[in-house]
């Protein structure tokens, strides 16, 4: 798929746990979900779906309210799609807007803080995150555009 590697960046492939998961999605993996429903039951599932999918949205609405950061879809599920666009670059070819994107998801991901997953929509790269731990709250999110605001300062 697409999102899973970027050839462009091959030295970006020691921060991606794909590359050394072993179930990654192998059916294995259905043994972790079998035991968690064997002692809690399907509900725990339906609720982290409904979690994971109103964080999504809550992120969505915190880009639409943000300056520099453009939101390209409403959520439907727990996958957000964005971009940075800040006043300084709205004139910018979007060519030049494009390698951007790229460079600031690799600085990103080379501080650490955080994972972005890279993708297309379209020919256009944008930064897409997907909220899987229900545990994520708003500060988690507001952090992430702080961080990505700190490092588009930088580059």
């Amino acid at each position: 798929a697409p999102y899973l590697f970027d050839p462009l960046v091959p030295e970006l492939a020691e921060y991606d746990s794909g590359v050394a998961n072993l179930e990654c999605t192998k059916r294995a993996a259905a043994f972790g979900v079998w035991g968690v429903w064997s002692l809690l039951g399907p509900q725990i599932f339906a609720d982290m779906v409904d979690v994971t999918i109103d964080t999504a949205r809550q992120f969505y609405e915190m880009l639409v309210e943000a300056d520099d950061f453009e939101p390209l879809h409403e959520p439907q599920c727990n996958i957000v799609a964005f971009r940075y666009r800040p006043a300084k670059l709205r004139e910018t070819a979007e060519i030049e807007l494009d390698t951007f994107q790229l460079r600031l998801r690799r600085r990103v991901i080379e501080s650490g803080e955080y994972y972005l997953v890279q993708s297309k929509i379209g020919d256009r790269p944008v930064l897409r995150t997907t909220i899987m731990n229900p545990r994520t709250r708003e500060e988690h999110l507001r952090a992430l555009l702080d961080g990505l605001e700190r490092v588009a300062r930088a580059l």
